[in-house]
């Protein structure tokens, strides 16, 4: 009889999830020409950079429907998650302000402690999926206060995102008042 195909935790939580993890060197990494995603994208920049100016400690969000070119610097290391738009968008409520706020303002600059903490939850959500009885609603919860991480950063530097404009002070003020 055929050999049936070995399908590992691995393989079921990346495909079945929508959900990959990767921790990424220049010399791998494999996005040369632009591409159209159809997933939520989130890239965290350890050190070197890349074609979009991305310095060491920031976050790039890229949502389904952008465009993705990038080309990576030979000292770049990168971190990314990709997600699925069907598991993105059962996370979405997660990010506490709204989507057009994060789609405005999807490159911000992290303390390097943030962004160590964003990482491990982002190498914790690959470690669920490889457990042989991985749990989704861990994932799920991962998945929650990374978005939640990502929307408290946004409204830490929006004044800085738009050099301090009273306009965006404000915007900030009632949106923490709402957020209440």
């Amino acid at each position: 009889p055929p050999k049936e195909k070995d399908t590992t935790v691995k393989e079921v939580s990346e495909i079945s999830l929508g959900i990959i993890y990767r921790a990424i060197t220049a010399a791998t990494y494999e996005c040369h020409a632009p591409t159209k995603l159809n997933y939520f994208l989130l890239i965290l920049s350890e050190g070197g950079g890349h074609s979009n100016q991305m310095t060491p400690f920031q976050m790039q969000l890229f949502f389904p429907g952008q465009e993705l070119h990038c080309k990576l610097e030979a000292t770049t290391v990168v971190h990314e998650i990709s997600i699925s738009l069907e598991t993105f968008n059962a996370v979405l409520a997660n990010f506490k302000y709204p989507l057009s706020l994060h789609k405005k303002y999807p490159s911000i600059s992290l303390h390097k402690e943030t962004f160590f903490k964003l990482i491990n939850e982002l190498k914790s959500i690959h470690l669920e999926m490889k457990l042989k009885n991985g749990s989704l609603e861990v994932i799920h919860s991962r998945l929650r206060i990374i978005l939640l991480m990502i929307s408290r950063e946004l409204i830490k530097a929006l004044p800085q995102l738009n050099g301090g404009h009273n306009q965006i002070l404000q915007l900030k003020k009632f949106i923490e008042m709402v957020g209440k």
